[in-house]
């Protein structure tokens, strides 16, 4: 199979709505009027401006929320996580505090579910 000069993506990525080509999946949560993205990996690299390896470490401080598993292979993080923990950096928020907001999230992940 040839390729043509300065193919990078597979079609698959064409039509991505990201710069990335990372997807980034949404859900409709029936019975409420909220809708709720996850970001894949890339997505929330770029979002935090880790990388994987610093995003993993801040996991197992417990300075970031685990991911969801979507599957045997698959993994995403919930959007409004990402921008919480986002936001409470910004505002200068010490380590203390955010390993408690961190904890509140998955405490509020685990009574949605």
């Amino acid at each position: 199979m040839r390729r043509r000069a300065g193919f990078k993506y597979p079609a698959l990525f064409l039509n991505s709505p990201r710069r990335d080509h990372s997807p980034v999946v949404h859900w409709n949560l029936t019975g409420c009027n909220m809708t709720s993205s996850l970001l894949r990996l890339p997505a929330v690299m770029s979002a935090t401006g880790l990388t994987r390896s610093t995003l993993y470490l801040r996991i197992k401080q417990r300075l970031m929320t685990p991911p969801v598993k979507l599957g045997e292979r698959c993994a995403a993080w919930p959007a409004h996580e990402v921008a919480a923990i986002n936001t409470a950096r910004i505002a200068g928020k010490s380590e203390a505090e955010i390993r408690e907001l961190v904890t509140q999230l998955e405490q509020q992940r685990t009574a949605n579910a």
